[in-house]
């Protein structure tokens, strides 16, 4: 037996991973995801459509793993909204933007993972986004978000005909929620 949507979403509910701040099951509710980026002028917003891609040349497994410590990642699953460049001003604190940072919109496998569409803040691409300030850099954060992921089916057996089940479980999904600029001595 293949569990519902609804049946998903109520083991969902159960363990508090039903955040519509940060996770959807829809393509229609992740586009009202809410703005996760500092409140900026127009002229400091990038619109990108895909995530940084790096070179063929350069995709080694060494290169992704130091990317990957960074915050950066080569997936094809991932869409960006908008970015805000490090250098632009909050309107609402008049404050500057000490790191660039992106929203995104993940989208997991919906084979394996329940819900599907994530809502992320991921430190932005380029050389020049990770550093902030007299000597700072910028290090990309995470939330662990409860989530369900499938395990496995169960079957039985009885009266001659076989009944499976999935088991979906509880896993904690680590999120980009922010990107912080911390000084370095």
């Amino acid at each position: 037996m293949i569990p519902s949507k609804g049946q998903l979403l109520s083991m969902l509910k159960d363990i508090g991973g039903a955040n519509p701040y940060y996770v959807a099951t829809t393509a229609e509710e992740a586009k009202n995801f809410p703005n996760l980026l500092p409140n900026v002028s127009e002229k400091d917003i990038v619109h990108v459509k895909r995530q940084f891609k790096f070179p063929w040349w350069r995709r080694g497994l060494g290169h992704k793993l130091h990317l990957e410590k960074r915050g950066f990642y080569e997936e094809s699953n991932v869409t960006n909204v908008r970015c805000v460049s490090h250098d632009a001003t909050d309107i609402n604190t008049n404050g500057k933007v000490m790191c660039t940072r992106c929203q995104q919109t993940r989208e997991l496998d919906g084979n394996d993972y329940f819900p599907t569409k994530l809502n992320e803040l991921s430190c932005g691409a380029g050389f020049n986004s990770m550093f902030c300030g007299n000597g700072g850099q910028c290090f990309q954060k995470y939330l662990y978000m409860p989530m369900l992921e499938y395990k496995n089916d169960s079957c039985t057996t009885s009266g001659g005909k076989e009944t499976c089940t999935q088991n979906w479980k509880k896993f904690h999904y680590k999120l980009r929620s922010c990107c912080e600029c911390q000084k370095m001595d």
